[in-house]
């Protein structure tokens, strides 16, 4: 796997940009400043974050994101600490992140295969709200931690509640087909374990 790098926008100017996109509507079709990241191809929401570390200080703020994860996952029945940890190992809470390659954007980085009409082809059959109307809705941080939550929802029915399952699925469908491996561990499970890490060190507090 390829390391990814993020580059962070700097200065007044996408500060603003993350405060107003923040504060965004969820069907937001303005023009966002795009913050572009590097990583490997997967077809997945997610990407493979498995070689990467994580062992930069975790941001002591909520980056104005907090109330996001706690509707959403109210909304899905999920831990609003996992969707937390998701975004900061997928993105380090970049809601202008984008990868081209993938090509997946925003917060939680929903992967979006172009349709050619400014939306995206690839179908999420248990996303009640995707495709959204422009690609330029990913940006938007309410409708981005929307389509993740319940991808991540339907994780967990289709995997029996298996939370680690459902993270593997939500980076990887390689791992969402294949299950673990005769070891127990999950072609990505470096992926997992950061994820795991990361909920730890914001305080979840499932026994998984």
């Amino acid at each position: 796997m390829t390391e990814a790098l993020i580059v962070l926008g700097a200065g007044l100017v996408v500060a603003f940009a993350l405060l107003q996109r923040a504060k965004g509507d969820v069907r937001s079709t303005s023009s966002p400043t795009i913050v572009e990241v590097s990583k490997s191809q997967l077809p997945t929401a997610g990407r493979d974050r498995s070689t990467e570390t994580i062992d930069e200080p975790l941001p002591t703020a909520d980056r104005g994101f907090d109330h996001v994860f706690r509707a959403e996952a109210a909304k899905n029945r999920l831990d609003w600490v996992l969707l937390k940890a998701i975004a900061w190992v997928e993105s380090r809470f970049n809601p202008l992140a984008e990868n081209p390659a993938d090509p997946s954007f925003g917060l939680m980085q929903l992967l979006c295969v172009p349709d050619g009409q400014g939306s995206c082809k690839n179908r999420l059959p248990a996303v009640r709200i995707w495709p959204p109307d422009s690609r330029d809705d990913l940006f938007n941080v309410q409708y981005n931690v929307a389509v993740a939550a319940q991808i991540l929802a339907a994780n967990l029915t289709n995997k029996g509640g298996d939370i680690e399952w459902a993270i593997a699925a939500y980076n990887s469908f390689r791992a969402f087909r294949e299950g673990r491996d005769v070891n127990g561990q999950f072609h990505n499970q470096g992926y997992v374990d950061k994820v795991r890490d990361a909920y730890r060190r914001f305080g979840g507090r499932l026994l998984w």
